[in-house]
């Protein structure tokens, strides 16, 4: 867990100082401008702009991760204790990626990927890399890595692990316990933030379930013994009681009209189309959710809850130009990927 020396100031300050932070994040215009680099090497050099200096093609994933650590990590100076621990919750579910990497690093050896290409730096979060790598069993593992959250639960999950290879619950359970601590500090935040913060946790977990539900009828068709094992707890908009029905349909678009209205009227005119369509759709709802939130200017203190988010967005539109450049889509189609994208702001070349 991370520590920080809070500087006390007003919620004002911390209003203005995020909204010149996003002011200067690749957003609107300049994700367009950026989808028609045309080349990786144009794209990487037009990184430096928003903070990114000296990127490769093979840092780039870390970098612009470690970029939302150093980011969050700088706001969380400014707040109270309980938002700091709220921010950080944000960057223990970001960081669990590395976890996940790590996971499968010792217990699929057989693996071709580096893992120093995947692992990312996150600040005072020290990786004994050297005793991580040369652990021959769970507990050496264990003792290798950096404390975290819930050190008992992570142990317990390893051990899982080394008995059933089940690396996609090994996964899951890590995000059960992301997400449940988000909870957690959410509702531990001043009650002037505490109800925005929980519904944007909440909306991302129902978000989250409604993707997996989508995916297993496109694609894995679980039963529902397994299917439980990557559900979230904490959502409001679905119901872990319907994984019942839920796991017998086999169609998007017959799972579509089984879920709840909110659901339907988002997801069903893309019923029919390929399943990132709906996944598009569902991360661009809760886009517009948080920029409200931080756009509110009669309650200001809110932009410090939505900035995590809009942060995480951010990332995830730099990382789809950055494959799409790769694999030499046209500009047109890197930009509707993009998340939270304003089309007055699309201008033609």
């Amino acid at each position: 867990m991370m520590s920080t020396q809070q500087i006390p100031v007003g919620y004002d300050f911390i209003f203005a100082k995020l909204h010149g932070m996003w002011a200067n994040a690749a957003q609107n215009q300049q994700l367009y401008d950026l989808a028609k680099s045309a080349t990786e090497e144009n794209f990487l050099h037009q990184l430096g702009d928003y903070g990114l200096a000296n990127v490769t093609q093979n840092t780039f994933r870390q970098k612009v991760q470690e970029r939302q650590f150093v980011l969050l990590h700088k706001v969380r100076q400014y707040v109270i204790p309980s938002i700091s621990r709220h921010l950080e919750a944000k960057i223990e579910n970001i960081a669990d990626e590395n976890l996940k990497v790590l996971f499968n690093y010792h217990f699929f050896p057989d693996q071709d990927n580096n893992i120093e290409d995947l692992l990312i730096d996150i600040p005072n979060r020290d990786y004994k890399k050297k005793a991580i790598f040369e652990a021959k069993t769970a507990e050496e593992f264990l003792n290798a890595l950096p404390p975290c959250v819930d050190s008992a639960a992570v142990r317990q999950i390893v051990l899982q692990l080394e008995k059933d290879h089940d690396i996609m619950r090994a996964e899951a359970a890590l995000d059960q316990l992301a997400y449940q601590y988000e909870l957690k500090t959410a509702h531990e935040l001043p009650f002037s933030l505490r109800r925005a913060a929980t519904s944007l946790v909440q909306f991302e977990i129902d978000t989250t379930n409604c993707l997996m539900l989508l995916r297993n009828a496109n694609n894995y068709h679980f039963p529902l013994q397994q299917l439980q094992f990557f559900w979230i707890h904490g959502g409001t908009k679905l119901a872990s009681k319907d994984l019942k029905i839920y796991h017998k349909i086999e169609s998007v678009s017959e799972l579509i009209h089984a879920l709840p209205l909110f659901f339907q009227e988002l997801l069903q005119p893309y019923a029919e189309q390929d399943l990132y369509h709906c996944e598009h759709v569902l991360w661009n709802r809760m886009y517009n959710e948080t920029l409200k939130l931080f756009r509110n200017f009669n309650k200001p203190i809110l932009s410090i809850i939505a900035f995590p988010y809009l942060l995480h967005f951010e990332t995830i539109n730099l990382n789809r130009i950055f494959e799409g450049i790769r694999f030499a889509l046209p500009d047109d189609e890197i930009i509707n990927m993009m998340i939270g994208k304003e089309e007055k702001s699309h201008t033609r070349s």
